[in-house]
């Protein structure tokens, strides 16, 4: 197979850049609790989930960039941190069916 010659990597092979650090962890684990939290809320209020893979793409970005000075590859972290604890989540709200009969439920029917 040859090898392409107008491919050029963003981040090139020599390069050694930060990826798993602890600002990309804290700042996923915060962002992720925020999410999480908000979708949970919008999930027991309204009845519905949104996915935000997209506003927590551009959040982590920007804010990253403005603010945290972080690299592209710890942004992926960020995203990807973000994207896991939203999924558990996600999984608390589809299996409320169990938890809600046992007076643990959040919302108070009218």
């Amino acid at each position: 197979m040859a090898a392409q010659s107008g491919f050029k990597p963003f981040i090139a092979p020599e390069v050694q850049m930060k990826e798993l650090t602890l600002k990309s962890l804290i700042v996923g684990g915060l962002f992720g609790i925020i999410f999480g939290a908000s979708t949970v809320y919008l999930a027991l209020k309204a009845g519905l989930t949104v996915s935000a893979s997209i506003p927590i793409a551009v959040l982590s970005i920007a804010l990253g960039k403005m603010f945290l000075k972080t690299t592209i590859l710890e942004n992926n972290i960020i995203q990807t941190g973000i994207k896991c604890l939203k999924k558990n989540n996600k999984k608390i709200v589809k299996n409320r069916k169990y938890w809600q009969p046992a007076g643990l439920g959040l919302v108070q029917e009218i």
